[in-house]
């Protein structure tokens, strides 16, 4: 699904639903990262979700870490951040799959 504004209130309105397990979604103005995870984890049947969006600031570490730690039911995770800063993306992947991904075994963490 791509967004061109993407808004937190059209996001609390979405219903978690039994058959939904792959989300894929794209926006391009909106909300960051950091205020959509928590969305997500309501989603206790999501197996894969892939976030594609436009932003300049830096997600920061213990907001990933967090959200990927509680979403223990979830094995895949893809992100891709237009216009970031592609240092911060290979320092966040770097914490990832050293802080977090012995922790979580048959995880799957993309960050582009």
């Amino acid at each position: 699904m791509y967004i061109n504004r993407l808004t937190l209130r059209d996001l609390a309105e979405w219903q978690p639903t039994e058959n939904m397990t792959d989300i894929t979604l794209r926006w391009g103005k909106g909300p960051t990262l950091k205020e959509i995870l928590p969305v997500f984890k309501r989603w206790r049947q999501l197996r894969r979700l892939e976030v594609n969006f436009s932003e300049k600031s830096a997600l920061p570490f213990e907001v990933l870490s967090d959200f990927i730690m509680e979403m223990k039911h979830l094995p895949h995770l893809h992100i891709t951040i237009h216009y970031g800063d592609a240092g911060q993306r290979k320092i966040l992947r770097d914490k990832v799959k050293e802080l977090i991904l012995p922790r979580r075994l048959n995880f799957k963490f993309d960050i582009y």
